[in-house]
Formats: structure tokens, C-alpha cells, sequence
């Protein structure tokens, strides 16, 4: 990434007869491209690169999706400028920035192109970093903003269309069904940050974006990472016969989930799943891409999943990382190895890797679960 570029990403509902012909979270998505420039700072991001990242992303998203879903680009061939200065932008109090540059980027572009014909489109635009007093030249956020009777999720980030990022914030525009009152996105990947030595510890808070093993979260440059189960289920890529719900004490065995192919593994369950109480459950995966990891390479993948009061998102239903082996610590070593236990007393359960083996791409793992 350059520190010249900024994204704006969006989904587009046209109107209620359009939008009920898209399945939000499957198929192939046709997505627009609208590279933008300002008055004052011209654009560095060139067709042949905007074209080639988001080919990387839609391989991602077939992949992470088990081929549920892609996307189907159009770059424009033409850059189009904007009617103001990155300053004018920059200072528009809070994140009208974002109104206000896809209100004026879709003036430009509906003119040589039929905006119904997308569901949904992407807006890069130089960087607003250092242009204003607002200070949003260098996040990323998503929203949903109506245009001329049309609603769009617009996320506002800095970037030069990296792949990662791009895919981070287009994966906020995928939900179950179709738009809601409350414009669902999909929340994120986040972590239990602990300072009491407990990897579930009652004392512990959200760090937002903080599971670096999942697209959600905030490793942008990993190719590796891979949607939690949770999320695959509730987009409708994992098939919840995937899924073992676990009732009661036993040795289960679960297969790698993340075989990054676009097709579904055979083998399975791909995840245990565990009630905890009326707000977590927890999530059981392997995850084998990260080879370099030696936790992750041989240890079990806990999260929650909890629903989290987002300030720009409202509710969702989060993944939540466990750090399982130094809490609070080291990310890097979250996995829970073989022969150690993780321990809820107040919920009565323990849960305990006992053996792993298989051959890639269906490596496995036992995971004895005892609930008392």
C-alpha cells in the first residue's frame, strides 16, 4: 500500500424490485470500480492494478466462501475527478466525507454506466490523511448512506486498493438475507483481551478487529487467513451439517476448515460448537494455512461468538478470539495445544486436544470435551 490512496466501498440497493433479486451472502457479485480523483491530488491507482487486485480478491472470497461466492469486475476506464479538494472533503465533520464522495463519484460515473447493474462498487480515491481536521484519512469504516432513493454501505479507509483491506471491507457488505431496517454488515473478527492470566476471563474486554487469523480482523497482509466457522455459518457458505453441536462429555474429532479451495472439504464436522450461556458459544475449528505458526499449525482454534455493540455498526454477532496459551501476551501463540485444557467452571465445561493427524487437506484433530 502507498500512502496515496484511499477506498471507499459500498454496497449498492438500487430499490426494493431490485435488491430482491440478490442473494446478499452467495453468487457471483457484479462490482464497479470508480477510480476518483481531487481537484488538487491526482489518482496513482492504474486500471491494470485496480483490475488484477480485485481478481486476488474475488479468488479470496471464492475460497474463504468454499466457491459460494466472487466477484464479477468493472474497473473504469476512466478517472474520474471530483468537484472539490481532498481539504473541502477532509473537513466535513464526522464521516460525512463519505457522503459526500460517493454522492459525487456516482453523479460522474452513473453517466456512462448503469449503476442497477451492480450490487455492488467500490470507490478509490487519493488519501484524505493530512487534507483536514476531520482525521479520517487513515481508517476504515463502513455505513450506510441513501443516494438518490438508493442505499449504499460506504467503508472509508486508507489503502491503494490493497487486497487484503479491500477484502476486509467488502466482507462487511456480505449478511444473511436481504437489507434490514438496522442495514446489517457483518461484524468483526475481534479478541477477549485479557491482563489477569485468564483466557476467559469475566474481566476481560473487546479488542476490536484483534483475531489476526481471520480476514475480519486486522492483518491485512496475510494470505493465509480465512473466515471463523461462525461467520461461514451465518453467511450461508458452511453448511450447518458442517457443525457439531456438543451436548455431551466425549472425544470429538473435527477436520481443518480453512483449506482456502473453493470447494467444501469432504470430510467433517468442520467445527464443534458449544453453548457457554444465553450470550457466547463457543466455536472449535483447526485452522492448518498458517504454516508458519507453530501454535496454529498444531493446536484448536476457540472463539466466542457473542453479539458486541458496535458505535458505527450497532449488534452483531461477533467471532471472538481466545488466547489460549499466554493470555494477553502473544496473539501469535492463541491456539490450544495438544494436552493442555481450556476451563469454564462457571459453565461446566473443559475442553482438551488430545491427538491430531490426516494428511493435507484434511488434517484433523481429536478435541475431548467433558461437561459437568
Amino acid at each position: 500500500m502507498t500512502k496515496k490512496s484511499s477506498l471507499f466501498i459500498f454496497l449498492c440497493v438500487v430499490s426494493t424490485a431490485f435488491a430482491q433479486y440478490f442473494s446478499w451472502s452467495t453468487g457471483v457479485k457484479p462490482t464497479l470500480v470508480i477510480r476518483t480523483q481531487f481537484l488538487d491530488i491526482a489518482s496513482t491507482l492504474s486500471y491494470s492494478t485496480a483490475s488484477t487486485n480485485m481478481d486476488l480478491v474475488s479468488t479470496r472470497l471464492a475460497n474463504t466462501s468454499y466457491g459460494k461466492t466472487s466477484l464479477n469486475s468493472t474497473i473504469t476506464t476512466k478517472i474520474y475527478r471530483l468537484p472539490h479538494t481532498a481539504s473541502y472533503y477532509a473537513n466535513i465533520p464526522g464521516w460525512g466525507a463519505c457522503d459526500a464522495i460517493a454522492g459525487d463519484a456516482f453523479t460522474l460515473a452513473q453517466v456512462q454506466y448503469d449503476l442497477t447493474k451492480f450490487e455492488r462498487c467500490v470507490i478509490a480515491s487519493p488519501s484524505l490523511q493530512h487534507q483536514g481536521t476531520a482525521g479520517r484519512g487513515g481508517l476504515a469504516h463502513s455505513k450506510w448512506i441513501n443516494f438518490n432513493g438508493s442505499w449504499f454501505v460506504v467503508s472509508f479507509l486508507y489503502g491503494n486498493l490493497g487486497v487484503g483491506l479491500t477484502l476486509h471491507e467488502l466482507g462487511h457488505t456480505y449478511f444473511a438475507g436481504h437489507p434490514t431496517s438496522d442495514h446489517s454488515t457483518l461484524g468483526h473478527s475481534s479478541l477477549w483481551q485479557v491482563s489477569d492470566g485468564n483466557p476467559i476471563s469475566p474481566y476481560g474486554k473487546l479488542l476490536e478487529r484483534g483475531d489476526s487469523y481471520s480476514p475480519m480482523g486486522g492483518n491485512y497482509g496475510s494470505t493465509s487467513s480465512d473466515f471463523p466457522p461462525s461467520m461461514k455459518v451465518q453467511l450461508g457458505w458452511m453448511p450447518s451439517s458442517k457443525v457439531l453441536t456438543v451436548t455431551a462429555s466425549g472425544t470429538y474429532r473435527v477436520y481443518r476448515f480453512d483449506t482456502l479451495t473453493a470447494s467444501l472439504p469432504v470430510a467433517g464436522p468442520l467445527a464443534l460448537k458449544i453453548i457457554k450461556d444465553s450470550n457466547k458459544t463457543y466455536w472449535i475449528g483447526i485452522r492448518r494455512a498458517f504454516a508458519g505458526n507453530a501454535s496454529m499449525s498444531n493446536g484448536a482454534y476457540i472463539v466466542w461468538e457473542m453479539p458486541v455493540a458496535n458505535a458505527d455498526m450497532g449488534i452483531r454477532a461477533y467471532s471472538v478470539l481466545l488466547d489460549c496459551t499466554t493470555p494477553g501476551t502473544n496473539v501469535g501463540d492463541a491456539a490450544l495445544a495438544i494436552g493442555k485444557s481450556l476451563v469454564d467452571v462457571p459453565a461446566g465445561i473443559t475442553i482438551t486436544p488430545v491427538a491430531e493427524g490426516g494428511t493435507a487437506p484434511n488434517q484433523w484433530m481429536d478435541i475431548r470435551i467433558r461437561k459437568y
